[in-house]
């Protein structure tokens, strides 16, 4: 991921050249806002790193040499986020598709947690989970929804979450996990093309992406969109995926304090 040039500087007689790295995209997925950078510190391969903000949460990190890094974004108040990134100078792509979008899970300490329900448990052996969220309600807006597209119409009847964010696209055969970058006209850019075809008026749905630690414990502070049901309770939809298939369970939260789930039993299939 990396661009041959992001910046000319002129100092004295000389022009420097920066070449663009990484680039990511960071966000508050509990407020849906722009991390700031005094919010947030980076690590490549452990070491913490210099970096450029752009304003509406863009961080810029230039001037790596060509090869695979392990990238850390670390902060009190988020769960850290770690990736393996391939920065690679020579490859072209659109602006948009250079830039890696991450929304940040709070952490039991961010700040407006303590007085939202909450839960934690464990998903064995799981990396990340998925969210439905309660808000959205897209569909598929054309016939020619086919593998490999990287641009896909949408009608969307419900309240559209801010983009860039993560859907599931689902078909009574296939389903996949995409990201929304952008939007013209109800045409939205996918962050990588199809994998499947869908037809029209298939169901997408808006997610919220959790990451699990090495032991696959988990913590979630959970925002207002999710409504407690009429004997008190809030319900969550929450899918895994793992080895090309998906896993499925339903979570059961108190609309106070934390809940201890324990350990999560997924069932086979999509939701």
């Amino acid at each position: 991921m990396s661009k041959s040039i992001l910046t000319r500087k002129k100092q004295g007689d000389d022009v420097l050249i920066k070449r663009l790295s990484l680039a990511l995209r960071l966000t508050d997925d509990f407020l849906d806002r722009p991390i700031e950078p005094s919010e947030v510190q980076l690590f490549v391969n452990g070491v913490r790193c210099r970096h450029e903000y752009k304003p509406n949460g863009y961080f810029i990190i230039s001037d790596l040499d060509e090869g695979e890094y392990i990238v850390s974004i670390r902060s009190s108040k988020f769960q850290t986020e770690e990736f393996t990134a391939v920065v690679n100078h020579s490859l072209s792509m659109p602006a948009e598709k250079m830039v890696r979008y991450i929304a940040l899970n709070p952490s039991n300490s961010y700040p407006m947690a303590f007085r939202c329900p909450r839960i934690t448990g464990t998903a064995p052996s799981v990396q990340k989970l998925y969210i439905l969220r309660a808000r959205g309600d897209l569909k598929i807006a054309e016939d020619g929804a086919n593998a490999g597209n990287s641009l896909i119409k949408l009608f969307c009847t419900g309240i559209m979450p801010r983009l860039p964010s993560m859907f599931r696209i689902k078909d009574k055969t296939h389903s996949e996990i995409v990201t929304l970058i952008g939007s013209n006209d109800n045409v939205y850019m996918l962050g990588s093309p199809l994998k499947n075809s869908y037809p029209r008026s298939s169901a997408v749905t808006p997610l919220i992406r959790l990451v699990c630690g090495e032991d696959g414990k988990f913590f979630f502070v959970i925002p207002d969109e999710f409504r407690p049901d009429k004997d008190g309770n809030i319900k969550l939809s929450v899918l895994c995926e793992s080895g090309g298939e998906f896993f499925h369970a339903e979570l059961c939260a108190k609309p106070a304090g934390v809940t201890e789930l324990g350990k999560i039993k997924f069932r086979k299939g999509d939701i």
